[in-house]
């Protein structure tokens, strides 16, 4: 599952039309969870990964599939070292999704769930 969000390269999708960048204490949790993500990937902290992601990927994985999806993915470390760059921008909030800009057509998906922001797509 891990590789899905490591790997997956999708159509581009066009930006929110609601919303818009936020700053500050709006966007603060949801760099926090991606800092999270960084830091337990770079960690190979799976146990710590699989707690920051959506509830649809924490319950069709566990860290054994996310273990072996990493280390599957030749890509793995390239895509990683792009979340970290992003972690310099400012996310696109639009309602209980958040959006942060990976490059050209990519971008780190986010959703708000009952216990916060949790990663969803990694496109």
């Amino acid at each position: 599952m891990l590789s899905v969000l490591i790997a997956s390269c999708v159509t581009p999708r066009p930006p929110p039309e609601a919303g818009g960048r936020a700053q500050g204490e709006q966007t603060a949790p949801v760099l926090e969870v991606v800092r999270g993500f960084a830091e337990a990937s770079r960690g190979r902290r799976f146990d710590l990964v699989l707690g920051l992601l959506s509830q649809r990927w924490r319950s069709a994985s566990t860290v054994g599939s996310l273990t072996a999806d990493f280390d599957a993915e030749p890509l793995a470390l390239d895509r990683l070292r792009r979340v970290e760059e992003a972690l310099s921008s400012q996310p696109l909030l639009d309602g209980g999704v958040a959006e942060l800009p990976l490059g050209p057509g990519r971008a780190l998906v986010l959703v708000r769930e009952e216990a916060g922001w949790r990663i969803d797509r990694l496109e």
